[in-house]
């Protein structure tokens, strides 16, 4: 499946990806994805960028994919949920796929720590360039470029990319064959990994981050973190009360995925809460947190030692979808209100919004940009055209209702607005089952004009329109779908202002005059 070249490393979340070097499959040489061949349907073969090789990416959320053992549970869940010492749901290479379902843990499998303690890579692991390696309890520096085939970091184990060495160089990690995945099950000593400056970190597998898990920088305050990240797919779970996995963006740090990103709060662990009304008890787990806080820089560091410097175009960049599934905790420029650059996120694929509680959705503060062909899943309640539509009651509690800061279509995209989901369904019943219930609002909607848009049974509400060669115009409307703009003062608003105020006038006028005649 063809993919774009990323000129500035981005994020991406949305379906499930699995990439693994199969068995018995060459390394063939490649500068692009044309030049490996595709297996089966269950297969998309990449050029992988870290390496020059053709990757074999297995797609579980296609039927019969990614379920190994047939239980009907996908494997990537199986393995996000996996307890300690559970050897049916172990996966040591980090492919994705469950190790029973492959004969067993791979020989260049090997685990370090486990004993407590740490230190520089060099001293804990070695040389590692052909080993899966495991980091089981145990905090590490980077302190030499690292190539491995897959990483794991679990029970609490660090990783903190990019300690300087005596000359000020940082150093890179590049996992080659499987993907990364962390997970701890003590809220209280998460597995992470941890960045400084602007260094680069590629895989050409799957990121599974499960619960207890956590990628940021290692000093959020830095503005001049630019560390950038790649995979062919991140996937962020949690399902248990207190653990759950965590991705925050901060200073210049950014993403690329060339596949998708997913945020799957599906869960079933009952989570004691004072107010049962709250999003946390009636969730029944800890959703993934998804968190981009932007700074107003314009440049990336040197990504490799007297490497260029790059600007950043987006913040993060999904090659495929983006999706939400059950419950997810988003913030997109919501601890930054006010910068001057808004947090761009740029989606090729569908934005698909199975999102069930709109309470800790805030993405207000930031961009979304639709840049390919596909479907836009609208999830806020329709309170017609008015400015309540960013501010809603869900049962006792205010919510954003799903809506954004600017909505951007971009240059050749075809995008269809769809409402296919039952999105934030209240505790009490009030909201409409039916179609054209919910829309999308937005404070700046903007239009390439190369760009085409239809509106399926569902509406868009906008503030602000920058359309520059009028597709709105041209744009197709099924059923009661439509784009709206909303007038920040209503006009009986601004007549009314007008009234009261001549009123005040007047009658400070007779005041005035009675008080003069009584002098």
């Amino acid at each position: 499946m063809p993919h774009k070249q990323i000129n500035a490393f981005v994020l991406v979340v949305a379906g499930f990806v699995l990439i693994a070097a199969q068995p018995g499959h060459a390394q063939i040489p490649c500068t692009a994805d044309a030049q490996c061949d595709d297996l089966d349907v269950c297969t998309t073969n990449i050029c992988c960028p870290t390496t020059g090789t053709c990757v074999f990416a297995q797609i579980p959320d296609k039927a019969g994919c990614g379920d190994c053992d047939n239980n009907s549970v996908p494997d990537y869940r199986q393995i996000a949920e996996c307890t300690p010492g559970d050897l049916t749901c172990t996966d040591c290479d980090a492919n994705l796929i469950l190790d029973i379902c492959e004969g067993g843990a791979a020989p260049e499998c090997q685990t370090f720590g486990n004993v407590g303690g740490g230190g520089p890579w060099s001293a804990v692991v070695g040389n590692a360039d052909s080993l899966a390696v495991t980091l089981d309890a145990v905090d590490v520096i980077l302190d030499v470029n690292v190539q491995v085939r897959a990483l794991r970091l679990i029970n609490g184990a660090t990783l903190t990319v990019s300690a300087n060495d005596p000359a000020g160089v940082g150093f890179d990690l590049a996992v080659t064959a499987g993907g990364i995945f962390l997970q701890s099950f003590d809220p209280a000593n998460e597995s992470a990994i941890l960045t400084t400056q602007s260094r680069r970190i590629r895989s050409c597998g799957v990121i599974l981050m499960a619960e207890g898990s956590a990628y940021r920088s290692a000093n959020p305050t830095d503005v001049t973190e630019a560390t950038s990240l790649s995979a062919a797919s991140i996937v962020l779970t949690g399902i248990r009360c207190g653990a759950t996995s965590q991705m925050n963006l901060s200073g210049n740090m950014s993403a690329s995925v060339f596949e998708k990103v997913v945020l799957d709060g599906t869960g079933t662990t009952a989570c004691p809460a004072a107010d049962p009304q709250s999003s946390l008890a009636r969730g029944g787990k800890t959703p993934p947190i998804f968190k981009v806080s932007a700074e107003p820089l314009s440049f990336v560091g040197a990504v490799t030692a007297g490497g260029p410097v790059v600007p950043v175009l987006n913040d993060l960049d999904v090659g495929g979808s983006f999706t939400m599934i059950d419950r997810a905790t988003v913030c997109v420029g919501c601890d930054t209100p006010g910068q001057s650059k808004r947090p761009n996120i740029v989606v090729s694929g569908d934005f698909d919004n199975r999102n069930l509680d709109p309470v800790p959705f805030d993405w207000n503060s930031g961009q979304l940009t639709m840049a390919g062909n596909g479907n836009f899943e609208v999830g806020g309640l329709d309170v017609g055209a008015a400015l309540e539509g960013f501010q809603v009651r869900r049962s006792r509690e205010l919510n954003r209702n799903f809506s954004f800061g600017d909505l951007n279509i971009g240059p050749a995209a075809t995008v269809t607005f769809t409402d296919r989901v039952r999105n934030a369904t209240p505790n009490d019943g009030t909201w409409a089952a039916n179609s054209c219930s919910e829309a999308v609002y937005v404070e700046t909607l903007r239009i390439d004009p190369t760009a085409n848009l239809a509106f399926d049974n569902c509406r868009v509400y906008y503030i602000t329109l920058d359309d520059p060669n009028q597709r709105l115009n041209v744009a197709q409307r099924i059923g009661c779908g439509d784009a709206i703009q909303l007038l920040p003062v209503p006009a009986v608003s601004q007549w009314g202002l007008i009234i009261l105020a001549l009123l005040i006038v007047i009658a400070a006028t007779v005041v005035t005059r009675r008080r003069l005649s009584h002098g």
